[in-house]
């Protein structure tokens, strides 16, 4: 499986999520600052709807852009989001003009946000994450907006080790645990620390901002 077919699978499994929940379930918080699960289905849609005004919003200011966007869709229902999701799905938008997996890393990582909370546990293809973590630690983290946005800067000076895929990055403190936790620690979700352990911990959770 390539990485824009890893992209269409996380859509298809975030659709199938996203159908089952009941209709309290969209307005409970996530991991993702203080989005709700529908803000974070209307920010996936915006990157994939969006047209040249979008791309040019976003250039200028992500934040304004998903926050605009984000309050476009707050009157939508659970059943018109998804009905917009389903339409919008594959790699469009704003993800035709970033790497694949950039778009993989958004829709996995707000697959988590919303899973995590919600306590809808899921076993991550290994592959997957195979291809996000290095690239959460990759100079293109740096770019404003991008969906590994800040991960290289969290983890300077810290060794990271995926104990269940045998991959490691860097030098310094250990942060070690699951390769789906270490994404998302990296990547500014303070709730998933608790599943890492070592002595490089603590730093990573100073470090900590959602991107």
């Amino acid at each position: 499986m390539n990485v824009r077919e890893m992209v269409w699978a996380e859509q298809d499994e975030l659709r199938e999520l996203l159908a089952g929940l009941a209709t309290d379930d969209w307005d409970q918080p996530t991991l993702c600052g203080s989005w709700k699960v529908r803000d974070v289905v209307a920010h996936l849609i915006s990157i994939n709807e969006a047209g040249l005004s979008g791309l040019l919003q976003a250039t200028v200011s992500i934040n304004w852009f998903n926050s605009t966007e984000v309050k476009r869709r707050a009157s939508l229902t659970p059943e018109e989001l998804l009905d917009a999701f389903e339409k919008v799905m594959g790699i469009r938008g704003i993800g035709r003009l970033a790497p694949p997996s950039a778009m993989l890393v958004e829709v996995l990582v707000h697959s988590q946000d919303i899973r995590r909370p919600l306590g809808l546990q899921r076993e991550i293809p290994a592959e997957r994450l195979r291809v996000l973590l290095p690239h959460s630690v990759s100079p293109a983290s740096y770019v404003p907006g991008f969906g590994f946005t800040g991960g290289r800067r969290r983890a300077r000076g810290l060794r990271l080790r995926a104990t269940d895929l045998g991959w490691s990055w860097g030098t310094g403190h250990e942060v070690s645990g699951a390769a789906e936790a270490l994404l998302l620690a990296v990547l500014g979700r303070p709730a998933a620390l608790a599943d890492l352990s070592g002595d490089g911990v603590p730093t990573l959770a100073s470090r900590m901002t959602n991107g």
